[in-house]
């Protein structure tokens, strides 16, 4: 027999009604007797999460934008021995609230020849073209020496969609970002802790051929990236400050990533507080701790003052800013399958 404490709380729930407007055609309105919380429905023994359905009336939020496919998960919070009781109840609840979402960019809609919808290029030519039967999103390098002087055109009208308004600070930044084609995602307006995923391809490049994780991306510009790089087989971290990029780490030289430039490849960032780590197909390349004092400069000099954390906000945990896709020069390659878990 049930307390009366636990027939309250079930009655309580019965009376609760949740209704969603604006999910797309798939899910125009749900009713219930279960609480919504972030995003999940809990009735205290399961919490369920249900991803928008696609259309022109969806609901404007991560899921949606990103293309998650309509759906349900769910996870158990109901032991074996019976209902929960208020307490335990009021904990299955804060642990819904704590069930980390993982968004997956589908670009299984998006058209070929055209810049990809889930993305928004700040600079570089970003498209979506074919590999085999996969939609990619290519970053083509070939325009990339006619147009490198001339960046300010698109870092306007990029930083208006994404900010409101023209960044004079990111204006100011313009030449030297224009050597680091960079796609931010919609959608994830902050990445703080959590995993940033994507498989790419290298397909060409005389200068380069780097593929890259954007991530820590400031309203100003500045940015952090992870990458590979074919030209030198490595992995490294860069950070972007005062209109330049400098070096935080690199992977191990005596170890070279020697991939196959015909294959698909992974690239992993983790990210927990200030502890960041870098995997390429499921090996550990490179680690580093934000907010390290840097090492000394060439020949024992001081570091420069834009590597010290307490000047450089890039550089200060914790980690809190957009993400997207990062390359170099005229690097070509393809990506697919970005994934941000948080």
């Amino acid at each position: 027999m049930r307390s009366a404490a636990t027939e309250g709380y079930a009655r309580a729930l019965q009376r609760e009604r949740v209704q969603r407007r604006g999910w797309g055609p798939g899910v125009k309105k749900m009713e219930t007797g279960m609480k919504t919380l972030n995003g999940w429905l809990t009735d205290g023994s399961r919490a369920i999460f249900f991803s928008p359905a696609p259309g022109p009336h969806g609901h404007p939020n991560a899921a949606a934008a990103l293309g998650t496919p309509p759906g349900r998960r769910e996870l158990s919070l109901m032991p074996r021995g019976g209902p929960l009781g208020m307490a335990a109840g009021a904990a299955a609840l804060a642990l819904a609230s704590l069930v980390a979402a993982e968004l997956k960019v589908d670009l299984s809609k998006e058209r070929v020849g055209r810049p990809p919808a889930t993305f928004e290029p700040m600079v570089g030519t970003w498209v979506v073209a074919k590999d085999g039967p996969d939609n990619v999103i290519m970053v083509d390098g070939r325009p990339w020496v006619a147009s490198k002087d001339n960046p300010t055109k698109l870092l306007i009208e990029s930083a208006r969609r994404l900010y409101g308004t023209s960044n004079e600070e990111l204006m100011d930044n313009a030449k030297q970002f224009a050597y680091f084609p960079v796609a931010v995602l919609k959608g994830v307006d902050t990445f703080t802790n959590g995993t940033i995923s994507v498989k790419f391809k290298t397909i060409a490049g005389d200068a380069d051929r780097a593929s890259g994780i954007l991530f820590n991306v400031k309203p100003n510009g500045d940015w952090l990236a992870v990458r590979y790089n074919d030209t030198e087989s490595n992995v490294a971290l860069w950070e972007f400050h005062n209109g330049m990029r400098r070096n935080m780490r690199f992977s191990d030289r005596a170890k070279k990533f020697m991939l196959d430039r015909a294959a698909w490849h992974e690239l992993k960032l983790t990210v927990k507080d200030a502890d960041l780590k870098t995997w390429l197909d499921g090996e550990l390349a490179l680690e580093y701790t934000l907010g390290s004092m840097p090492a000394p400069g060439r020949g024992g000099a001081p570091p420069n003052p834009d590597l010290m954390p307490a000047n450089n906000p890039v550089l200060q945990p914790p980690i809190k800013g957009k993400v997207g896709l990062w390359a170099k020069t005229d690097t070509t390659s393809y990506f697919k399958d970005y994934v941000v878990s948080q």
